[in-house]
């Protein structure tokens, strides 16, 4: 079922396996339904709901002292990590399951474990490190083609960011014919864009542009496509095709709204497969409440029978008729009043359930909101960056730096894109979709600059530092020094509390 994308099915039957290995105390069971309900989740991109379940089948792995579960549990939620862009976290875990592979003199593990080593070490610029870890994963995975690519994969990525760009391409061109399984498609991508990086440092446009041509064609993948986009519009705007450069760069920003989009109806199911489960959950406990209050009427009305068996002995015919109607009322009232228990106690779950999907609704306009604001605010940007490259290109001409008239106007030009008449349009549009927010950040701290507000609006938004410079036309490294001001000036100990912080406010 899960991997027919009917998360759906597949969680309800996870759910029911779980609750079953739970009360027989089948901790390998429980185990494995806790591990792929995470997975589900994971595949949904629901990742704090993987990550919970992930925990919680650690904690069971911990406890079973099986070391098998424990490398599993811990390399997906290093995978996790990875895949949410957060390498320190990733290496910790990675490093954890790697350790434990190589306590048990697991090889096949450690090889695993060690590519995953190498391309989050390659991301941490830890390079010696992962030339050790890629070198030491193609000597232990000899015995397995497919990993061993993936391997000289990674050590060809290290290869190029140290500068060797000879044998990192040559490596490359070798392995690309093995790169044909659907199982390393990705690698595949990974290897076409660093061919392209090679060509460009060597100046060879023309090579560089085919081979991140044929990587966008590679995967379909939103993120993925996002940079190979990027990267073309580069490469297409240092051989002068400054339109087509420009439809790239729109790409960009096309991708990225697809992305949005993906992830918000991703959201969506995501939240009704949660909704379908409460539900699935509380018919699972009001079945259990009622074989429980059954049995205790079960066993009330034996204790009754055996009283009344002894009560009829003492007494006569009449007063045997009078305890029966007695006996029947009470029985009567007592099934009214647990029915009208019963719905309430119904009626209430109803009630919290709805208010719950109201509240995820309201949530999900807010961010869809705000992710459209982001859009069309990164779209401005990158236009006028394009722009702003174009006329530098056109005032540096000989034909046009002798003309006074355009040189005047060029000068004009770039003021009135420098300016930021924008910000007056986006506040306007971002206080619609986040209403108070504003006021009361100037109420909590009225020596908040117009600079600081808007820095802390593109914060309040989740936009990444590469995506904030982007748009103030800053590099990420003036991004973060302007964050940590920020944070002394909101006086906060760090700024890993700046976003929960203003989400508080």
């Amino acid at each position: 079922m899960m991997q027919a994308k009917d998360h759906s099915k597949s969680l309800e039957l996870l759910t029911r396996t779980k609750n079953m290995a739970e009360e027989n105390q089948w901790l390998k069971q429980l185990f494995l339904s806790i591990n792929n309900i995470g997975l589900n989740y994971y595949l949904m991109s629901d990742y704090g709901e993987a990550l919970n379940n992930y925990l919680a089948a650690y904690e069971i792995a911990m406890k079973s002292q099986d070391d098998n579960l424990e490398t599993t549990v811990v390399n997906n939620i290093a995978v996790l990590y990875m895949q949410n862009h957060e390498f320190d976290k990733a290496y910790e875990y990675f490093t954890l399951a790697y350790s434990i592979a190589e306590k048990t003199g697991q090889e096949a593990k450690m090889g695993m474990y060690a590519i995953n080593m190498a391309l989050v070490s390659n991301q941490l610029r830890h390079f010696p490190e992962a030339k050790k870890y890629a070198e030491q994963a193609i000597k232990l995975l000899q015995n397995d083609p497919k990993k061993l690519v993936q391997a000289q994969v990674a050590l060809a990525e290290n290869l190029f960011l140290q500068g060797d760009n000879e044998l990192s391409k040559s490596m490359l061109m070798d392995l690309l014919p093995e790169l044909q399984t659907a199982e390393s498609k990705e690698f595949k991508m990974y290897s076409l864009v660093i061919l392209s990086k090679i060509y460009e440092s060597n100046h060879d446009l023309a090579q560089a542009i085919r081979y991140a041509t044929e990587a966008q064609h590679t995967d379909r993948n939103p993120e993925m496509k996002s940079d190979i986009f990027d990267q073309l519009a580069r490469l297409y705007y240092e051989t002068g095709s400054y339109q087509t450069a420009l439809d790239f760069k729109d790409s960009v920003i096309q991708t990225k709204e697809q992305l949005y989009q993906l992830k918000n109806g991703q959201l969506f199911e995501t939240n009704k497969i949660k909704f379908e489960m409460q539900n699935y959950r509380n018919q699972l406990s009001e079945s259990s409440e009622k074989l429980v209050l059954e049995r205790k009427i079960r066993y009330g009305i034996i204790f009754i029978s055996v009283i009344f068996i002894l009560f009829i002995v003492w007494v006569f015919r009449n007063d045997l008729i009078k305890n029966k109607q007695k006996k029947k009322i009470a029985e009567l009232e007592l099934e009214k009043e647990r029915n009208n228990n019963l719905l309430r106690e119904k009626q209430m779950k109803e009630n919290e359930t709805l208010a719950l999907l109201q509240q995820e609704k309201l949530k999900n306009e807010l961010e869809k909101k705000n992710r459209e604001l982001t859009a069309k605010a990164l779209q401005i940007s990158s236009r006028i960056e394009t722009i702003d490259e174009m006329v530098n290109a056109l005032s540096k001409l000989p034909e046009v730096a002798k003309n006074e008239f355009l040189t005047r106007h060029i000068y004009n030009l770039k003021r009135q894109l420098r300016s930021n008449t924008y910000w007056d349009s986006f506040r306007k549009h971002f206080e619609e979709a986040n209403q108070g927010f504003i006021d009361r950040l100037l109420k909590k701290h009225d020596d908040l600059t117009q600079n600081d507000i808007r820095f802390i609006t593109f914060i309040y938004m989740n936009l990444s530092n590469q995506e904030i410079s982007m748009l103030l036309n800053i590099t990420p490294q003036s991004c973060r020094k302007r964050k940590e001001r920020i944070v002394r000036k909101l006086g906060l100990s760090g700024y890993s509390r700046l976003s929960s912080y203003l989400s508080g406010i």
